[in-house]
């Protein structure tokens, strides 16, 4: 009886400091995370007037970190992701305002676009282009429009459908 008693109150004890040991590594672990974010000073940043929110998405140090979201009369128009230097870095789609179709997809990195880019006109896929730094070489190109250099047009091109979604 007296070995069982023993072991017992030895696999506690193993089990009391084990305990203590996990609550000392969750110490840390609140405490790095509390620190880390004061001192990146990360703040939900809003571009626009009192009506309409133009942009949205996290400040660090006054530069534009994570995921940003642009919008055009109340409608997403992008997305776009930066990197800690406020640079251009991950993926970037454009919508088509009206239809809420995407327009344009593709990654940044380190401000440069690179790799495939997606163009699409009113959800047809039309052309993909793959980037390389300040330079580009087509892919591919749909056959039903016209020519190579026939990309999407431009989100300030407008259709009469939606012209009422835009200032002018």
């Amino acid at each position: 009886m007296r070995v069982g008693k023993k072991k017992k109150e030895k696999d506690n004890k193993v089990i009391n400091q084990f305990m203590n040991k996990i609550s000392i590594l969750w110490f840390i672990i609140i405490i790095i995370t509390v620190c880390c974010n004061q001192a990146e000073n990360r703040n939900l940043h809003f571009d626009g007037d009192d009506q309409i929110v133009n942009r949205i998405g996290y400040m660090v140090n006054d530069r534009r970190v994570g995921e940003w979201r642009e919008f055009r009369r109340g409608r997403l128009f992008q997305i776009t992701n930066y990197n800690e230097k406020g640079m251009l870095h991950g993926r970037s789609i454009a919508f088509e305002i009206c239809s809420g179709k995407v327009m344009e997809e593709g990654m940044y990195e380190n401000g440069v676009s690179s790799g495939l880019w997606y163009f699409y006109q009113n959800g047809i896929l039309v052309t993909i282009r793959e980037h390389f730094g300040d330079s580009s070489s087509l892919v591919y190109h749909n056959p039903k429009f016209k020519n190579t250099s026939e990309i999407p047009p431009s989100p300030e091109v407008v259709p009469k459908e939606c012209e009422d979604l835009y200032e002018y």
